[in-house]
């Protein structure tokens, strides 16, 4: 089992769309970049360590390989004109919506039902979900010079190394640039498809990451290429995806590490650099999103379970689940129990 999402390169170098989010996004990761762009409502996006709430007009690039999970931020519609009042009635996004639990939200907005239609169902109207577009694509397959091609791709690769990382661009600071229209423009040719549409995707998306590039230069960004750590900094990339298919085994920091053609200490400086946790932390917090989903959508017992996660025992993963997530793995499938 894993949380690598498969998009193929060959017949699909990008994948675009909008979307009205109906239920959480698991803890997953895909060689795409991503950037997600809002549109209307709120959206929680955890990306490694970090959790970015998005409001209408921010966008976030998310970087190739890098986890990340995604929550509405649900709150009631306004039913007074008095803003005390209104705020009085706010709900706060983990406790209403993370409490439904996601069955019970998948039952409550059917999949043939548009959000425009839900609105006027007489449906519970507290909920207001997030609009936004969703752009996926290749950063290798970027269609521009062979100069400038790995200039561009090379920018945003390294730029995650950077404290703190800047890849959340609030609202106020593209506003004035052509991102929104060029956003719109690649969801409109890639949702009409007319002649030569994925030329016209191609040249927007371009366009988009070189004024991301500006927006990052005046906000005084370091971009110079001896900022960055290269080669080393660049050489964990391949390590996730080996921890993402060998983590129901027994994994050694010293000998992934040694896979990267590093010093222990070296690794684990550049790792928690990275990726904001530990090798060790990462690997516990992988296997716990796996043993998650096994715990919630199968009847496997926990042994087995703790077994295929790639915990020496039971109760060590009992204590690691209830450290990450803050019940215990019976504790929480008899939540998930309950709410069928």
């Amino acid at each position: 089992m894993e949380i690598f999402e498969y998009i193929d390169p060959l017949n699909r170098p990008y994948h675009i769309y909008m979307e009205t989010m109906l239920y959480p996004v698991k803890a997953h990761w895909h060689y795409y970049a991503e950037i997600i762009y809002m549109s209307e409502g709120e959206l929680e996006v955890e990306t490694g360590t970090v959790k970015h709430l998005l409001k209408p007009g921010d966008l976030l690039f998310i970087y190739p390989k890098s986890i990340h999970s995604m929550a509405a931020v649900i709150r009631n519609m306004p039913v007074s004109a008095d803003p005390q009042k209104e705020r009085e009635e706010r709900i706060s996004v983990t406790e209403k919506y993370q409490t439904l639990g996601f069955e019970e939200v998948r039952s409550a907005f059917p999949e043939s039902m548009s959000y425009e239609d839900y609105l006027h169902s007489g449906l519970d109207p507290d909920f207001v979900l997030p609009k936004y577009a969703v752009l996926k694509f290749d950063l290798n397959e970027l269609n521009l010079s062979r100069v400038q091609a790995p200039w561009v791709r090379n920018i945003f690769l390294n730029t995650q190394f950077l404290e703190p990382v800047p890849n959340y661009f609030p609202a106020a600071s593209i506003q004035g640039t052509v991102i929104h229209r060029l956003v719109m423009n690649c969801i409109r040719e890639t949702t009409e498809q007319q002649f030569g549409y994925e030329i016209n995707v191609s040249a927007c998306l371009n366009s988009m990451l070189v004024n991301l590039i500006r927006v990052w230069k005046q906000r005084g960004i370091p971009l110079d290429q001896s900022q960055f750590d290269s080669e080393e900094d660049r050489s964990l990339n391949n390590i996730i995806e080996y921890i993402d298919n060998h983590s129901g085994e027994q994994l050694a920091v010293a000998e992934l590490a040694k896979r990267c053609n590093m010093s222990y200490s070296n690794f684990a400086r550049l790792f928690k650099k990275v990726y904001g946790r530990s090798c060790k932390e990462y690997i516990e917090f992988v296997r716990i999103t796996k043993a998650h989903d096994m715990l919630i959508y199968t009847n496997f017992s926990l042994n087995y379970i703790s077994s295929e996660c790639g915990f020496y025992d039971c109760s060590h993963f009992i204590r690691t689940y209830k450290k990450i997530i803050g019940v215990t793995p019976k504790q929480q499938r008899s939540k998930a129990v309950h709410r069928e």
